[in-house]
């Protein structure tokens, strides 16, 4: 059960990744495809409009390998459940100016 080219129809699971232009990211996402996953990038707006050549030809890239790019933005609180979390004193100041934000 390994990676392999060409997974036998049936057999794909749908892929999301986030951090999609990082080292690893870019990595995931081309083993993902050419495991035959079909595979979603999960970038942020501001990411999407660089106008570093690189990150464009990487954008370029994936597009033509079949990778859908989904733009959006998730804040870093995003589904925490407010009345379970318990954050330590030293660190509740930054929390809640999170939070505001």
């Amino acid at each position: 059960m390994g990676l392999e080219a060409g997974a036998a129809p049936g057999c794909e699971s749908k892929i999301l990744v986030i951090g999609a232009t990082g080292y690893i990211g870019k990595h995931l996402i081309r083993a993902s495809v050419a495991a035959g996953h079909p595979t979603t990038v999960l970038i942020k707006a501001e990411t999407l409009a660089s106008t570093d050549p690189s990150k464009q030809s990487l954008f370029k890239e994936f597009e033509s390998i079949g990778v859908k790019i989904v733009k959006r933005f998730l804040p870093s609180e995003f589904g925490i459940e407010r009345g379970r979390v318990k954050v330590l004193p030293i660190f509740q100041f930054v929390m809640d100016n999170k939070v505001e934000i």
